[in-house]
């Protein structure tokens, strides 16, 4: 893997930009699973959240081709070999994640015999129905958000390590570049 100094603003952009968008398409999520909507009123709000989901997995798409071809920049400060291994793995399975929960979403919905309208600018068509996968990507969708949430707050806890405890420039590197 390629090796770059610091993380220049396109990777920060991405970072930031991917980090957001789930928080939001998270929080909209929760809030479409757990509001006692109006009868008939619910598919709208369905509506835009796939057609996000289906953005954000672009942008997450994005996020994983950008950091393969830049390179990742190496660690600021030593790490035991634990933190290294802890930090390596929160990353993979964080980036992991965000790719399971929207192709999860998007399978249970088109092999569930239903078209995918992104927006209106185009259709996922709906695929032949697979018995069981609807059912497994739906338990996948409905979980990966509570891992994705408990890989993010370590992924916060160790910046902020690096920040208030290590005093090294990691959290200061991914707000503005400069190593």
């Amino acid at each position: 893997m390629r090796e770059v100094e610091s993380y220049g603003l396109v990777s920060r952009i991405n970072h930031w930009s991917v980090g957001l968008t789930f928080i939001v398409l998270i929080g909209y999520g929760f809030f479409i699973a757990n509001y006692k909507f109006e009868p008939g009123t619910k598919g709208d709000f369905m509506m835009y959240h796939k057609s996000l989901g289906v953005l954000f997995l672009a942008l997450v798409v994005w996020r994983i081709l950008w950091r393969v071809v830049k390179g990742f920049p190496r660690e600021v400060s030593a790490l035991k070999l634990w933190e290294l291994i802890l930090a390596r793995a929160t990353h993979f399975l964080l980036l992991l994640a965000l790719l399971v929960m929207p192709i999860s979403g998007v399978v249970m919905n088109i092999f569930s015999g239903r078209d995918l309208a992104v927006f209106d600018w185009f259709v996922i068509p709906a695929q032949e129905r697979i018995e069981g996968l609807p059912q497994f990507a739906g338990m996948m969708h409905h979980n990966a958000p509570y891992v994705i949430c408990a890989l993010i707050v370590l992924h916060i806890f160790a910046a902020l390590k690096h920040h208030v405890i290590d005093k090294d420039k990691t959290l200061v590197r991914m707000l503005t570049g400069k190593f």
